[in-house]
């Protein structure tokens, strides 16, 4: 049995598509992909032996990561995380409050800075029984070259294995899994069904694109006393640049795909891109304004009386910022981040493997589509068709010799007739798929897109101007996710 993607092969129909390929079966099955008995042919990292060291990231032996028993924690791991949004590119200020945050659960353990105007901290773990303390070695901050980052990451992992009890760090999941959890909520609430409905609304009004005479009145002020004044008046057209440039896209698409369109379907698909870009646009907007607002309550204080900070002179604070709240919100938004830039990378790995087989089983179509007609496929088309068809699983029995006959005269092997029946079940069914990724993948960014407007509302200068976030076009040049399902 040869396994691929979830699709399987008996032995019988593997030899078969080795050999219409002219391959051995095992090269086949290397070339082309597929596994037989549990053993993957792909070339795949395997997992070291259970007793032996892996590097992390930051160079660390994996042996003495802590992961108190369980795959739900390990401290490498959510270091790695934490250093990948960023918190050792923070000011010392920022990183302490980070830090502290996220062993807010741990006892004796404490962050310090080693001296005003430096870019170090110090962790320090008093141990609660014995009261001896133990110091680790200055932690960088504000600094993104890689190096410096592997090594804080390695030196606090290397300072808490050493010196902080397991059982001490028992409840860190749990503290930023509720810190999460809050997050999450809040992030939700930035836009509700109502503000997305008035959105739409406001956008799919039927005269949004027609144009209009503008009219002005020129002369008879105050620079031209006695002038008779006159009126000028202008045909305004109204996005005029955005729907050019989206129609020139779609053209461009077009070609690229071999795709025919009219020119009012290019009109009315374009028309609809630019709505929805719109549309887009408005929501983002409304998502920047209300992160902004939830950020600056929640910097006012935090309820559970902690004290603010008082800004020094030169200082980068906001007057009244929560330390507490502060170093809560980047961890929460460092692992909401995380966690849906993973989710996102995994639709897109499926994503693409779909894509891949889309364009076989579209190119296999057109070969068999030329033979369906009447024309004779030269050797290099026919081993393509035939590469094609193994690649995706789908078997050619070139021992059978059956002629098939069709009503215009054209005859052609049954084995490949067979073989376009069973093409065009598996297209439709890679169509289906591809719809349902491009779905997710948009929704998907979408969630991305959430994040990181919470992670720029939560900076300290607010610059979140640029609208920087995912499949946000600021010239409505790139049409987005969604665009590909516009050629159906």
């Amino acid at each position: 049995m040869y396994t691929k993607n979830n699709r399987t092969l008996s032995l019988e129909d593997a030899q078969a598509n080795a050999s219409a390929v002219g391959m051995e079966l095992n090269d086949w099955a290397s070339s082309f992909g597929w596994s037989s008995e549990g053993k993957q042919n792909d070339l795949t990292e395997t997992d070291p032996p259970a007793n032996q060291n892996t590097e992390t990231s930051a160079g660390e032996s994996s042996s003495g990561d802590i992961s108190l028993g369980s795959p739900e924690y390990n401290l490498s791991s959510d270091l790695n995380k934490l250093a990948e949004q960023g918190i050792f590119s923070q000011v010392e200020e920022d990183g302490q409050k980070s830090l502290e945050a996220y062993f807010k659960p741990v006892k004796g353990l404490s962050f310090e800075q080693t001296g005003f105007g430096t870019d170090y901290i110090v962790a320090t773990y008093t141990d609660p029984l014995t009261g001896k303390k133990k110091e680790s070695k200055r932690i960088s901050f504000d600094d993104k070259r890689e190096d410096k980052i592997a090594g804080n990451i390695k030196e606090l992992n290397s300072f808490i294995s050493k010196n902080v009890p397991a059982e001490e760090l028992k409840n860190i999941q749990t503290s930023v899994d509720a810190l999460v959890k809050s997050r999450e909520n809040e992030i939700s609430s930035f836009v509700t069904e109502q503000d997305v409905k008035a959105i739409k609304e406001k956008y799919n009004d039927d005269g949004l694109f027609n144009s209009y005479v503008e009219s002005k009145n020129v002369g008879g002020g105050v620079a031209m006393i006695g002038a008779p004044a006159s009126a000028f008046e202008k045909t305004v057209y109204p996005y005029q640049e955005q729907l050019e440039n989206t129609a020139k896209d779609l053209i461009s698409y077009a070609e690229k795909n071999k795709i025919s369109f009219t020119e009012e379907e290019i009109k009315e698909k374009a028309q609809r891109i630019v709505r929805d870009t719109l549309i887009k646009n408005d929501i983002v907007d409304l998502k920047i304004a209300r992160a902004k607002e939830s950020t600056k309550k929640a910097q006012g204080g935090a309820k559970d009386g902690t004290t603010t900070v008082t800004p020094m002179a030169g200082a980068m604070y906001f007057p009244g910022v929560s330390e507490a709240v502060q170093g809560d919100q980047f961890i929460s938004d460092a692992f909401i981040n995380d966690s849906r830039a993973n989710a996102f990378n995994a639709v897109t790995e499926k994503w693409s493997v779909v894509e891949t087989e889309k364009k076989l089983a579209t190119e296999a179509a057109e070969l068999l589509g030329r033979m369906y007609s009447g024309e004779s496929l030269n050797d290099a088309d026919s081993k393509l068709l035939f590469s094609d068809l193994s690649e995706m699983g789908i078997a050619v029995d070139v021992s059978d010799q059956e002629i098939v006959q069709f009503n215009n005269g054209v005859q052609m092997p049954r084995s490949l007739y067979q073989a376009g029946l069973e093409l065009s079940d598996t297209y439709n069914a890679i169509n289906a798929l591809s719809a349902d990724l491009d779905n997710q993948r948009e929704q998907a960014a979408d969630s991305i897109e959430d994040s990181e407007i919470a992670i720029d509302a939560s900076r300290r200068n607010y610059n979140i101007a640029s609208k920087s976030v995912n499949t946000i076009g600021t010239g409505f040049a790139t049409i987005g996710l969604s665009f590909a399902t516009l050629a159906n």
